[in-house]
Order: C-alpha cells, then structure tokens, then sequence
C-alpha cells in the first residue's frame, strides 16, 4: 500500500471558491482568473498522479483517487459561529462576565471561554455545527437542571427557526437535530452536540464545507467528494448513482485486494465499482 496526501485542492478552493462561483463573485473577470486558477491547480494535481502511476504502478495494481469534502461558494467571509454566538448572546443563553465579549467564544475550546460566565452560560456554538448545553451533573460549571434539558432544546430550536437570513430572506438552517437523531448523519458518541445545526447554501456565512448537508449544491460547485478507482480490479466505466460515503472507501480496497474485512469497517463494499472476483 502506498498513501499520499496532497493539500492543493482544499487550499485553492478555500481561499477562492467565492470568486470561482458564478453566483458570489464580484464580477466576470475575476470569475474566469479565479475559476482558471482552480482548473490550473486540478491539471497540476493531475499530473501529479500521472508521474506516480507511470513511475510506481504495475499492471495489477489498484489506483485509488479520493477527497474528503467538496467546496461551496459563499456570499461574504463570515464566521458562521459568529451568527450563531451572537443569537445566543441576545437570548441569554450566552453569558459573558464582563461587557468585553470574546469574539472567539465558543469556537474552539481554547479560544476565548475563560470571559464566560459558565454559572450563567445554557448554550455555546462550537466547531460550526454542534450546539452544547451546559447541564448540570454533566458540565464543571452546569447551569441547567438535568429535567430542564429538553425543554431548553426545545426552546433553541424554536429560536433558531425564527432566525431570519438578510441574504436568503428566510431560515438558513434546513436541518436541526437533537444528537439523538444526528446517527443518520454519521454523528453520534459523547462528543456530538446536543443539536446538531446544518446551514442552507448561499446564506450569510463564511466556511465552503463543514456547515452544509453532504448532498448541498450551489451553483457549479457541490459539496460532494470525488472517488475514481482504476486498474484490474476497478470495472471499466462504471458510476456510483447512490450516495456512497467515506467509510465505504477502505472496505472496497480491502475487498478489492483480498484483504478479510476488519471487525471495525463501519461502510460497505462499492461492488459496483469493482470486478466480479472468480
């Protein structure tokens, strides 16, 4: 097995995707600069990936191509915990010691929490999707009776229903979920947020990835990723219709190797991605 990472693509996008998006750029020219520079990064990779396969590859080997998230166009270069940290400040959920509020508080778990208030603090907006609540019993520093907890979930959602996007005119959440519910997502565990906030394409928020639905698309850009597999073992032409997922890629290459199935695989077998094995 051989693994290489490249970074390029993530970099281009990140910095220049609403320049590269027909519907957030600020006009034609910077649009074609923008989406040629995208293009020329792709072709480099590209290339890359050429040079390894003629130089390493043999003839029955299994050459797999894959990225963890696509990229989507955004209106303006804002945080989207900072929407979301300043609705909790105006609702009390948020609570600060002093009138000097952090803007980092409640991004990071380093950033800025030591200017909270955690006697008074229900709620913080954290890593762009989790929503924590800060439960007695539970939390150091509690503030909310453990019967309580679902009334103050309840009572978040209904606010953030209410929250009205300047850019969309409406709610930008299409989907809010109790942690409970997130496991279709592949969110679950200890660590997920007690909501779970996903963010509409287009909104008034920073971020490419990372706060919208898998299957969100904008314009020319999507936040899907790319998988190709080529060689022996990959069945010539074939495409995957179906949503498939990351957790599907290291089952499909052990199965295409002959490799037995780890106890610990969570995805499945693209089988119709593969060759039938005799």
């Amino acid at each position: 097995l051989v693994f290489l990472h490249t970074h390029a693509p993530d970099y281009i996008q990140d910095a220049i995707m609403p320049e590269a998006e027909p519907l957030t750029t600020p006009d034609d020219a910077t649009f074609a600069e923008s989406i040629e520079l995208v293009a020329r990064t792709y072709e480099s990779c590209d290339r890359m990936v050429g040079h390894i396969v003629d130089r390493i590859a043999g003839p029955d080997d299994l050459i797999v191509i894959i990225s963890d998230h696509g990229c989507i166009g955004y209106p303006e270069n804002r945080d989207n915990h900072n929407i979301m940290r300043n609705l909790l400040i105006d609702n009390g959920y948020m609570v600060y010691k002093t009138d000097e509020k952090s803007d980092q508080a409640g991004s990071k778990p380093t950033r800025g929490q030591d200017d909270l208030d955690w006697s008074k603090t229900k709620a913080i907006f954290f890593d762009s999707i989790h929503l924590y609540l800060n439960v007695k019993g539970r939390q150091p520093e509690g503030a909310i009776e453990p019967e309580d907890f679902e009334q103050v979930r309840d009572d978040l959602i209904e606010l953030l229903h209410g929250y009205r996007d300047p850019v969309l005119g409406r709610c930008p959440f299409p989907m809010i979920l109790k942690s409970e519910d997130a496991a279709m997502l592949g969110l679950y565990g200890d660590r997920v947020g007690d909501l779970i906030v996903c963010s509409a394409p287009g909104a008034l928020y920073g971020e490419g990835h990372g706060t919208l639905l898998p299957t969100a698309t904008f314009g020319l850009s999507s936040n899907s990723a790319t998988l190709i597999l080529a060689g022996p073992a990959a069945r010539e032409g074939a495409t995957v219709e179906r949503p498939c997922w990351l957790t599907d890629v290291a089952p499909t290459i052990a199965h295409a190797m002959g490799i037995p199935p780890a106890d610990t695989f969570q995805g499945a077998v693209l089988y119709e991605m593969l060759r039938p094995q005799s």
